[in-house]
């Protein structure tokens, strides 16, 4: 049955109807977009796939005036240069950094061009001194690097290690454990740091037998990032959009915000992506604008693309078709 307009034939409410919902959707998806993404096996990995996603991301009849691209990584802002240095042909250039799993965030220096010659000079950013001065709260890197030592020695030197020094950070400190002791050093970190009154954050990652074990101050972390980085954005939480490939990108995964699970992503994640309520994969892509999470198909930089679409937030943008004239009654 076709619900009726007062005073029109049955074919000039269905125009009405068709007409104002083609201004809905063109008025959603010419809002800015705040995209966060995780470099290694998300956005990176693929050039062919990271060069279409910068190609849509540059042409504005794609992606909505006034967008935003930040990187969100676990590598530091020097590794990070030296990656877009050699990507330089295929990636899009950030507004943005997160660096070191939410321990550090940088934004463009002013008059800076926003170009990924530009992006691959470290000196081209700055930190953000407010964030970092947010992460002193509850944390003692002296306190916490014991802590971690003694996790270290209690599972062994032959199933955990300390990372090298450049991995970390004033709050960040990173372990390499096998996968069956990263439990159990977990809790020991946890259980010495909370004996001494202080709030750590244990993200752990990778694949392979071991795994990344960041010790962060609890401030930090993706998600956390994430939120800072949106809010002086001015971007909506249904307007946001967080894609990862790995464990370390759960927390962010895991937000208000939206968020796109690529094709090629970790078996945990992966499995963790499906148990979430609100998600939905790319078998029911035609729903997933209701929705807050998306699993798809594709891998890496292009999987990012198949979320956008879904979701409903790339163009190409075009003025709604005009309605037929109503037939005669």
């Amino acid at each position: 049955r076709v619900a009726r307009v007062a005073g029109a034939s049955p074919r000039a409410a269905v125009a009405v109807r068709s007409r104002a919902r083609a201004s809905i959707v063109a008025a959603a998806v010419s809002e800015p977009i705040m995209v966060v993404s995780d470099l290694d096996g998300t956005m990176v990995g693929d050039d062919a796939a990271t060069a279409e996603f910068s190609a849509a991301w540059n042409d504005p009849s794609v992606v909505p005036e006034g967008s935003s691209l930040v990187y969100s990584t676990g590598r530091s802002l020097e590794s990070f240069a030296q990656l877009i240095a050699e990507k330089s042909a295929v990636m899009a250039a950030p507004c943005h950094l997160i660096c070191a799993v939410g321990t550090k965030i940088y934004k463009r220096k002013p008059g800076v061009a926003k170009t990924t010659a530009a992006a691959a000079d470290a000196s081209s950013w700055e930190e953000d001194p407010a964030w970092t001065r947010r992460l002193d709260e509850g944390w003692d890197f002296a306190a916490v690097e014991r802590a971690c030592a003694a996790a270290v020695d209690a599972v062994g030197h032959d199933n955990a290690h300390f990372r090298p020094r450049e991995e970390f950070n004033e709050h960040k400190i990173t372990v390499g454990c096998r996968d069956e002791f990263v439990q159990r050093l977990a809790d020991i970190v946890e259980g010495a740091t909370n004996a001494e009154g202080l709030r750590v954050k244990i993200i752990a990652s990778g694949v392979g037998g071991w795994q990344y074990v960041d010790v962060v101050s609890d401030c930090a972390g993706k998600l956390e990032s994430l939120e800072y980085v949106r809010q002086s954005v001015g971007v909506s939480h249904s307007r946001c959009v967080a894609c990862g490939d790995s464990g370390n990108d759960t927390l962010m995964l895991g937000g208000e915000n939206r968020a796109v699970v690529v094709g090629n992503a970790q078996p945990a994640l992966m499995d963790w992506a499906s148990a979430q309520d609100n998600c939905v994969g790319s078998k029911d892509a035609a729903v997933a604008c209701e929705r807050r999470m998306y699993i798809a198909g594709d891998c890496e930089a292009r999987g990012i693309l198949e979320g956008l679409r879904a979701f409903g937030f790339l163009g190409p943008f075009t003025e709604p078709a005009a309605a037929p004239a109503p037939a005669p009654a």
